[in-house]
């Protein structure tokens, strides 16, 4: 099945930005492409059918998954079918992370 992908750039408004989220897809998902201008560190919770893309890399993801993602790299997530997820995203601006 061909993907339809989009890229976006996302510029982080904050420091560190720690976030839960669940979400329900009813149709399989367009792999939405993007990058920030700082890390990604995603522990994936649940659900099914749920691949992350980073770079040319793609990984369906389990329970517990811990997914450590560079500043400027394209990553995204893909839900295929009626799928349920959840995860933890926290995200640390670059500049800030040289600073500390």
């Amino acid at each position: 099945m061909q993907k339809d992908y989009q890229c976006s750039h996302s510029i982080l408004d904050d420091d560190i930005i720690c976030e839960h989220k669940n979400a329900h897809l009813a149709l399989p998902s367009t792999v939405k492409l993007h990058h920030h201008d700082g890390y990604e560190i995603v522990l994936f919770l649940g659900g099914e059918h749920v691949t992350i893309y980073v770079e040319s890399e793609r990984k369906e993801l389990e329970r517990g998954d811990l997914i450590l993602i560079d500043s400027y790299t394209f990553h995204g997530l893909y839900l295929d079918e009626s799928s349920n997820y959840e995860r933890v995203v926290i995200n640390i601006e670059e500049r800030y992370l040289e600073k500390i």
